[in-house]
């Protein structure tokens, strides 16, 4: 079959004949229909990549149309139509069972939790400081345990306070090579502006079914029905920037059972918002 390679590390692309694959047992052959070229393929074709050595045909986020299944394969059939994330997990590798297991030594998490040191037990924070950042950076000047990449990820990247978001600027301004440091947010317009300018953005909306499970678990408005229309209005609006999926949902919920507007200056300020019956639906609580 033909491909576009390289067989150097900056050397121009070519589009040769290659083997073609074997599909394995539990796996599947896919006829590749479109594919792009993204900035981690630049950074492999430039030997950034630990993982990449020439030959290399690059190109990971592709649709196509399944060509073969493997005997062992049960959950895709010949001509469905498929498409692959940017990052594919395998579920089964030594890396997969670290990170599964809570134990992967290149991986590090900053999240709401921590670990009591005395127990040993989960406990909730409502922030992440700057000793945790700090212990990022360490993380982040250490050598790979397994020779690869070295991964941080902050979330909820927002509910850093502003010391911790200020000790992290020089490590995101100059990553050491082959760390990636991933603050995920869904309020991107409460994270300083030092932060959010040296980050690479990438959207990542919510499905229709997810959004509409998301808004039956948050159970906040039972009266008020919120079609897939709404729900995604609300998410991919522009006032969703500002604000959480949360507080964009109950927001364009009010609009359209008739209801007073709620401010994002409002959400912004710590107020929770229950439902109740009433001229005023939305009565104000600490």
């Amino acid at each position: 079959m033909k491909a576009a390679l390289f067989e150097q590390y900056r050397q121009p692309l070519m589009v040769t004949e290659v083997s073609n694959p074997q599909c394995p047992e539990d796996g599947i052959i896919v006829r590749v229909m479109a594919c792009g070229v993204c900035r981690s393929d630049y950074h492999a074709w430039n030997g950034e990549d630990p993982d990449v050595c020439p030959p290399h045909v690059p190109g990971h986020e592709f649709a196509g149309i399944v060509e073969t299944v493997g005997r062992r394969c049960s959950r895709w059939k010949k001509r469905d139509r498929v498409t692959a994330p940017f990052i594919l997990a395998c579920g089964e590798c030594p890396g997969c069972r670290y990170a599964a297991a809570g134990q992967h030594p290149d991986l590090l998490r900053l999240e709401l939790l921590v670990i009591d040191p005395d127990e040993g037990t989960l406990q909730t924070v409502e922030t992440i400081g700057i000793d945790r950042v700090r212990a990022l950076t360490e993380f982040a000047q250490l050598t790979s345990h397994r020779q690869r990449a070295k991964v941080a990820v902050i979330s909820p990247a927002e509910r850093m306070n502003a010391a911790a978001a200020n000790a992290l600027l020089k490590t995101l301004e100059e990553p050491p090579p082959g760390t990636y440091v991933i603050l995920v947010s869904d309020q991107p317009g409460r994270l300083p502006p030092t932060i959010l300018s040296r980050c690479r953005k990438l959207a990542v909306p919510l499905s229709a079914e997810d959004a509409e499970a998301m808004v039956r678990q948050l159970a906040v408005l039972p009266v008020v029905a919120i079609d897939s229309s709404l729900v995604v209005s609300a998410i991919t609006g522009s006032r969703a920037s500002q604000i959480s999926i949360r507080d964009a949902l109950i927001h364009r919920a009010a609009e359209t059972a008739g209801c007073r507007r709620v401010l994002s200056e409002d959400l912004a300020d710590g107020t929770t918002y229950g439902s109740v019956v009433g001229e005023n639906p939305f009565a104000r609580t600490r």
